[in-house]
C-alpha cells in the first residue's frame, strides 16, 4: 500500500492498473492495485484534486514510535521479505545495503533509536521530492535489533 500512496508522486504517474502492476518490482496483479489504491481512498491517505487527480491526502505518514500493532509487523514483514529479494535481484548501483553490529549499553537504547528516528526524518527532508517530480519509489529500512540476550531488560513487555 505504502509504495503506490508514494506512485502518484511520481512525474510519470498515471492511473492506469496494468501499468502501475508492471511497474512493481514486487508483483501485484493489476486487480489488487486497483483494490488497493480504492482502499487508500477510503482511507484518506489518497484523494483526488480539482482536477480528478489522484494526490496523497497528507505529504507524510508515520506511525506512533514503541506501539505493538499486528499491522506494523506484518507491514515489517513484507518489508525484509522485499530487501532479501533486492539483495539478489535488483542492481548494486541501485540499492544500498550495509550492516554494522556492536556492542550497546542498553541504558543507552532510548536515545539510540531517538537518533535513528532523527536521521529517517531529516534524510526525507533532504531527498523526498516534490509531487510530480519523482522517478522511482525507494525503501529506506534502517534496523537495530540486539543479537545477544545478556540481560533480562525485556521480558514481560510487548514484543513490537
Amino acid at each position: 500500500y505504502f509504495v503506490l500512496r508514494e506512485m502518484v508522486r511520481l512525474k510519470n504517474f498515471r492511473l492506469n492498473f496494468d501499468e502501475i502492476a508492471k511497474n512493481l518490482l514486487f508483483k501485484l496483479t493489476p486487480s489488487e492495485v486497483k483494490e488497493a489504491i480504492h482502499t487508500l481512498e477510503v482511507l484518506g491517505l489518497l484523494s483526488r484534486d480539482s482536477e480528478g487527480k489522484l494526490v496523497q491526502a497528507d505529504p507524510q505518514i508515520d506511525t506512533q514510535n514503541d506501539v505493538a500493532s499486528e499491522a506494523s509487523k506484518r507491514n515489517h514483514e513484507e518489508n525484509l521479505e522485499n530487501a532479501k529479494w533486492a539483495i539478489r535481484n535488483v542492481g548494486i548501483t541501485e540499492r544500498e545495503f550495509s550492516s554494522v553490529c556492536f556492542s550497546l549499553k542498553t541504558s543507552d537504547l532510548p536515545e539510540a533509536k531517538k537518533m535513528i528516528r532523527m536521521f529517517k526524518n531529516k534524510f526525507m527532508e533532504k531527498f523526498e521530492t516534490p509531487h510530480g517530480q519523482g522517478e522511482e519509489v525507494y525503501q529506506l529500512q534502517i534496523q537495530l535489533f540486539p543479537f545477544t540476550k545478556t540481560n533480562e531488560t525485556s521480558e514481560g513487555e510487548d514484543i513490537q
